[in-house]
């Protein structure tokens, strides 16, 4: 039913209020005076020689009614209000308080356990790389299974969500399937330790020292200084060298000579250089050997042993010193085109 307008209720009131003042409710009312002697104005009564304004009572009372109409009204919605404050606002807050609290406590849990975890691993003499990589993972897990506590206190059902994230997982997988396949190279290559960082390894083709060891990419620097990222499954699915890990590198030359040389006198001739090559091993001498003789070419063999760092030089000094004699010595050389007979 729709509400009657201010127009109409005053108007109302005031017909109600002139039956009450002709029907003698009121005394001394304005019908008692003459007809000649009443006020023009119909809407006027005088009492007691005072004028009553008829549209200000009816005004009034409106205000009265209307006031007491809003006020229910508001206690109603003020009733509900307080209801609805009771039966979610508290508990959704309480549930919001408490989200906050585990993720504060729990936020110094995961902190102080990664902290162990890399306190027991470095006391253990664990390599830098790998403890890297056990904290990171340890990390993650334990911010998921907070995340999930922090669901279950909204009451999201966390046996679901976790299938979701089963899921997930293993769609990423297929679509990460190479990336991943690098990240699980990196955790053997940490495992097994084929190389170490400063290594100088030759591997993927690639050759250089080794500077870091990544999750899913390792770096090295080649012999032009040159800095190279090789994917980790692509290191760990092929041969690696590492030249490194051994105390001492031997170096190798060889060289052909005419047939028509002794070759026992040229082995003792050119010998004789390469023992005064610096840092080589003394200890391990030089070693010459025949290695490939046939009709037309002899070929020679010299080795000694030294740090792989001095590699480099040996190899360059000796084959200078070896060229160097056979010129002192005037031995003949092979000719161009010459046959050469491999052993079988």
């Amino acid at each position: 039913m729709p509400e009657p307008s201010l127009a109409r209720v005053i108007g109302l009131i005031n017909l109600q209020l002139k039956s009450l003042v002709c029907a003698g409710e009121i005394p001394n009312c304005a019908c008692a005076i003459p007809n000649e002697n009443r006020p023009k104005n119909k809407d006027k009564v005088f009492i007691a020689r005072k004028r009553i304004d008829l549209n200000a009572i009816s005004q009034f009372l409106f205000v009265i009614i209307l006031s007491y109409k809003i006020m229910k009204e508001y206690v109603t919605d003020l009733t509900r209000f307080d209801h609805l404050i009771a039966t979610y606002a508290i508990p959704f807050a309480w549930k919001v308080a408490g989200a906050f609290a585990v993720w504060f406590i729990g936020g110094i849990v995961v902190r102080a356990l990664r902290r162990l975890l890399e306190l027991a691993l470095e006391r253990r003499h664990v390599d830098s790389t790998l403890v890297r990589y056990a904290d990171s993972t340890l990390g993650l897990l334990l911010k998921a299974l907070l995340f999930l506590m922090i669901l279950s206190i909204f009451g999201f059902e966390t046996t679901s969500f976790s299938a979701i994230l089963a899921a997930a997982g293993v769609a990423i997988g297929v679509a990460w399937s190479g990336l991943l396949s690098n990240f699980a190279a990196g955790v053997f290559l940490i495992l097994f330790r084929p190389f170490r960082v400063g290594d100088v390894i030759a591997a993927a083709g690639v050759t250089g020292v080794v500077r870091e060891i990544g999750l899913f990419a390792t770096q090295v620097d080649s012999g032009e200084n040159l800095r190279i990222f090789v994917g980790n499954g692509k290191i760990f699915s092929d041969n690696i060298l590492n030249y490194t890990t051994n105390s001492y590198r031997l170096v190798v030359w060889k060289i052909q000579i005419s047939s028509q040389i002794n070759p026992e006198q040229a082995l003792a001739e050119l010998k004789k250089p390469l023992e005064s090559i610096p840092k080589i091993n003394a200890g391990f001498g030089v070693t010459a050997e025949i290695v490939d003789i046939n009709p037309w070419v002899t070929t020679l063999q010299f080795k000694v042993a030294c740090h792989h760092a001095d590699s480099s030089g040996a190899t360059s000094e000796g084959y200078r010193r070896l060229h160097q004699t056979l010129r002192e010595k005037n031995y003949p050389l092979p000719k161009a085109g010459e046959p050469r007979l491999t052993p079988a």
